[in-house]
C-alpha cells in the first residue's frame, strides 16, 4: 500500500518526522543547545478505534556552548519516543 510523498506521509504506517529545538537557558553565560533531528515514524491507524499509537527514531545533529564560552561542541544525537495519540 505504499504512497506517493505527499507532505509526510510515505505509506499508509511510515511516516517522515522532523523535530528542532532551541534551549537558551542562561544568556549572560551564553549557555545555550540546540537540536536538529530527522528520522522514521511508525503510526497504526486502527479503524474504528480512538486510540492511535506511535513509534519514532530521530538522528540529528546538536550544538552546545557552555558557560562564558568555556567549551562548544556539535554531537550526534539519536531521539527514539513513542506513545498512543487518543482522539
Amino acid at each position: 500500500m505504499a504512497r506517493r510523498l505527499r507532505g509526510r506521509e510515505v505509506t499508509h504506517w511510515i511516516q517522515a518526522e522532523a523535530e528542532g529545538r532551541w534551549l537558551r537557558y542562561n544568556q549572560y553565560l551564553n549557555i545555550n543547545e540546540s537540536n536538529y533531528l530527522i528520522g522514521p515514524g511508525c503510526r497504526s491507524r486502527p479503524p474504528r478505534l480512538a486510540r492511535h499509537p506511535y513509534a519514532k527514531v530521530l538522528i540529528g545533529l546538536g550544538k552546545m556552548n557552555f558557560e562564558f564560552n568555556s567549551a562548544t561542541g556539535s554531537f550526534t544525537d539519536v531521539a527514539y519516543g513513542g506513545g498512543v495519540d487518543i482522539k
